[in-house]
């Protein structure tokens, strides 16, 4: 269970990385460090559903990734 939680650890870090810069932000800002979408919006000069789309994508891609390796 280790090894496993391991790799998919390393898959999740992958696909996070392979994110498009401002999807890796976005998802960054609101899921890992707290910022509200309002905030994250200001500081990236996004509109509110470009913050939403670029979070929603960032979130299927990541979500994919672990569904591929879960199908494995």
């Amino acid at each position: 269970a280790l090894l496993a939680n391991e790799q998919l650890q390393v898959i999740i870090n992958e696909a996070f990385h392979a994110l498009p810069a401002m999807q890796r932000a976005t998802i960054t800002m609101i899921d890992m460090e707290g910022y509200k979408i309002d905030e994250v919006c200001n500081i990236l000069d996004i509109s509110s559903s470009n913050a939403r789309v670029l979070l929603h994508r960032a979130r299927v891609a990541i979500h994919q990734c672990i569904e591929q390796y879960q199908g494995n």
